[in-house]
């Protein structure tokens, strides 16, 4: 919960879209582990685990228990297919196995006095048959010689071994929950909107205190937080999905049991592509012969593989999975973050190399693909495009409109001028509010890799001026250095003259700037009109 105050009282963000549910947990005493109900079935989870929905759940023992009593000195009885056994709700692990039709606690002893087939005898915690299971009644058990003596011999098991167990508990479950906490979108979304909050939350210089109360009422600051999920979920699925390198990974053997391809991957772990039987040849064909672009969504709070695309010349086909769920450990999280501008001119540039290797196979197969090549190599001399864009730079993140102008010098090179306008932003910069716009003008050399009668792929590289206006405390300051651009493109056409075109950008300084830093990353994405 993010908690403001004003001058007319306290004003709660409880947050957007949380869910109520009723608690179905046994909270207990302060131990480790609790028991919950999932599907008339009980299962295990951490004591301090908040309980919202339970398909976020993560189990220490699975639900599969049809009935549990109330625990005793924190061992808890549980039954499994008509048997009972128990649970030590300190360590979370099952410790006398459901194999008896009546147990007995004694957990100060660390022992359960356990009946099968009418016969009675005493286990220990660790497993050990104090008592064989022989005797008539609990009490001749624990009368027993075999109870005297054994005992003697129980106590002096090494306390060691225990604590080694506990501790080693401990550190797997430390560990899974850093893990889940990693690669949880709830996490990375409530703190991107609790830091970009409270910087929206920041009454501006020239804003009356009545402005800035109506700017930041309740309901405009519940539409601020929807606005600013919505971002973090794109930045969440394109920071996680990063080097997914899909076009390089060989698809593993055809799994009967578990239904699915195999794949490994460098940072995303080892996944499993679910394809039915009868569709499974027909996948491995498309995953050979095609290029292949992955699409992700959210799934149960974590990054998910939702969708592959093949495409193959003109023609794409979409293949939907039930969403796989990806958990990336700690240390490649780590490599991931920060990398985004390299991480999207690798894809594009592994892009390239599986449309040039499909180009060069099918020249081999129609040798008339060449002069067809020549003839379209001919057209489009001028162009002319707009597109929206987005400019990735840290706070300074912004949309704009790109224009542009292209002309063909030679085959198969082009030159390109463009012009793009970032709408203006206001941020908090140094713990002042600072309005900023940011405009480019580039000209850039293309150079076509692959082009057809239907789709070109072009990489390029030039020189440029990244302009930046900032108004901070009625002071401006303008800055507008020299930068250099690397990139790569595509079109695809829609009709005639009309063709689709995506590009992206990184724009890098000569100089680091105060505000610029060292440059920013550009995506556009729209329509070319061709001459």
């Amino acid at each position: 919960m993010l908690k403001f105050s004003n001058l007319g009282g306290k004003v709660y963000f409880i947050g957007v879209l949380i869910l109520t549910l009723s608690s179905i947990c046994s909270y207990g005493q302060n131990f480790k582990s609790k028991y919950c109900k999932e599907n008339n079935m009980y299962g295990f989870i951490r004591n301090k685990e908040n309980v919202v929905s339970t398909k976020n759940i993560n189990w220490v023992i699975q639900p599969k228990y049809q009935q549990v009593e109330q625990p005793v000195d924190g061992w808890q009885k549980v039954k499994y297919k008509g048997k009972w056994g128990v649970v030590n709700l300190y360590s979370g692990i099952e410790i006398i196995a459901c194999l008896f039709d009546k147990i007995e606690m004694f957990p100060h002893n660390q022992m359960a006095a356990v009946s099968l087939n009418g016969k009675w005898g005493y286990i220990h915690s660790s497993g050990i048959e104090v008592v064989p299971i022989i005797y008539l009644s609990e009490k001749e058990a624990r009368r027993s010689e075999s109870y005297t003596t054994n005992w003697q011999i129980i106590k002096e098991i090494p306390e060691k071994e225990r604590r080694e167990k506990e501790e080693k508990y401990k550190r797997e479950v430390q560990v899974a929950e850093k893990e889940r906490k990693a690669n949880s979108f709830n996490i990375f979304a409530n703190d991107y909107v609790e830091s970009r909050i409270i910087e929206w939350r920041q009454r501006r210089g020239n804003e009356s205190i009545a402005e800035w109360q109506k700017r930041t009422n309740e309901n405009a600051l519940t539409a601020k937080a929807i606005e600013l999920r919505e971002e973090a979920e794109q930045l969440f699925i394109l920071e996680r999905s990063q080097n997914f390198s899909i076009g390089n990974i060989p698809l593993g053997t055809y799994d009967r049991n578990k239904v699915g391809f195999p794949i490994k991957t460098t940072f995303h772990g080892d996944l499993l592509l679910t394809v039915s039987l009868n569709e499974s040849q027909n996948f491995r064909d498309k995953w050979n012969n095609n290029i292949k672009i992955a699409k992700f969504e959210i799934s149960n709070d974590k990054l998910a593989l939702s969708e592959i695309i093949f495409i193959s010349g003109n023609k794409t086909e979409n293949y939907k999975f039930t969403p796989i769920e990806i958990t990336i450990s700690e240390d490649n999280l780590k490599l991931l973050r920060g990398q985004q501008e390299v991480a999207t001119i690798n894809r594009t540039t592994e892009t390239l190399q599986n449309v040039q290797v499909i180009e060069r196979e099918r020249e081999i197969v129609n040798p008339t693909s060449t002069s067809t090549k020549n003839v379209s190599d001919t057209k489009g001399k001028i162009a002319i495009g707009v597109s929206p864009a987005i400019g990735l730079g840290g706070v300074l993140t912004n949309f704009g409109f790109c224009g542009k102008l292209r002309v063909q010098v030679a085959n198969p090179i082009l030159l390109e001028g463009s012009f793009t306008y970032f709408f203006p932003k206001e941020v908090i910069i140094l713990s002042l509010n600072t309005e900023y716009k940011i405009w480019d003008f580039s000209l850039n050399m293309q150079v076509i890799i692959t082009k057809s009668d239907k789709f070109s792929l072009y990489s390029f590289l030039g020189l440029g001026v990244l302009g930046l206006n900032a108004t901070a405390l009625n002071e401006k300051y303008s800055v507008s250095p020299v930068c250099y651009n690397i990139g790569a493109g595509f079109d695809v056409k829609l009709s005639e003259n009309l063709f689709f075109n995506t590009e992206a950008k990184a724009i890098r300084l000569f100089k680091n700037d105060e505000y610029l830093s060292g440059g920013r990353f550009m995506i556009s994405t729209g329509l070319v009109l061709k001459f």
